[in-house]
């Protein structure tokens, strides 16, 4: 059975100690700053304003409905106007018999603050 050897430290590395975790009491300060005052130049803080927004339809687009049927693969053609969609779907009840259909409604929408 050998022996593994033992890796040699390099002395351009400190060990992390446990003085280094938790402080040793030596970190650096300015000398000149009393503690509790900040240090260097003072910067301007960051002013922070709230605005009220909504969300609101897209102008430039219109609504969009699409049916399709959840026992075969048969689809409404996508139209702007729901009658027309559902119509679609009474039509392929009576001839296929088939009751269950999922309807999307599809929308683009803009947030917009609210002045």
């Amino acid at each position: 059975m050998s022996a593994v050897p033992r890796r040699r430290r390099d002395p351009s590395q400190r060990p992390i100690g446990r003085r280094l975790l938790e402080g040793d009491g030596r970190e650096r300060r300015a000398p000149h700053a009393p503690p509790g005052r900040p240090r260097g130049r003072v910067m301007p803080r960051a002013v922070l304003r709230f605005v009220t927004h909504r969300i609101t339809q897209h102008p430039d687009t219109d609504v969009t409905y699409e049916a399709e049927c959840l026992h075969c693969k048969w689809k409404a053609e996508p139209s702007t106007d729901s009658a027309a969609v559902d119509v679609e779907c009474m039509s392929h009840t009576g001839l296929s018999n088939h009751r269950g259909f999922r309807r999307m409604c599809t929308s683009f929408a803009m947030v917009v603050r609210a002045e």
